[in-house]
């Protein structure tokens, strides 16, 4: 009797051992890409919703609008004199800016695509602030861009 494995035994074995560790390593991927993607859209989700309410908040307090001005749109916005600014910086985050002082309402990992400021109503009293925002996520998983738009109307009180 013979004691051992051969060569052609162990060779077997390690075919089969790369086989199966093959198979593990495109599941892990497969994972790894799905929980990515779950990632980018929660991020995308929860920035979006609290960039809206933020919006909308201030709006609603805001006295006055000074631009857009009545009738036309653009990707800034100026309540108050120009005391409260929300523009989009170079990096693509949203800032908005109390008098000094820059808060930025986007995180590391979600971009403005497009933001777009619509001033409708009357010129005078409490003008109605159409918003539309596009967001999209930094990085991309499983090859497709992440992207959600929101889309609201507020009237100044």
């Amino acid at each position: 009797m013979k004691k051992g494995a051969s060569l052609v035994e162990l060779l077997i074995y390690s075919g089969l051992l790369a086989v199966v560790m093959l198979v593990l390593y495109s599941f892990y991927i497969q994972v790894s890409q799905q929980r990515l993607y779950q990632l980018y859209q929660t991020s995308l989700a929860t920035n979006g919703h609290q960039i809206m309410f933020d919006l909308q908040q201030t709006i609603k307090q805001a006295t006055s609008v000074s631009i857009p001005a009545a009738g036309s749109s653009g990707s800034q916005l100026s309540l108050d004199g120009g005391n409260l600014v929300y523009t989009v910086d170079a990096d693509f985050r949203l800032v908005k800016t109390e008098g000094d002082q820059d808060f930025f309402l986007t995180d590391g990992e979600v971009l403005v695509d497009q933001i777009t400021f619509y001033r409708l109503g009357p010129s005078t009293a409490n003008p109605t602030i159409k918003i539309e925002l596009t967001l999209k996520a930094k990085g991309w998983a499983n090859n497709q861009e992440q992207k959600e738009t929101w889309q609201t109307a507020v009237t100044l009180l």
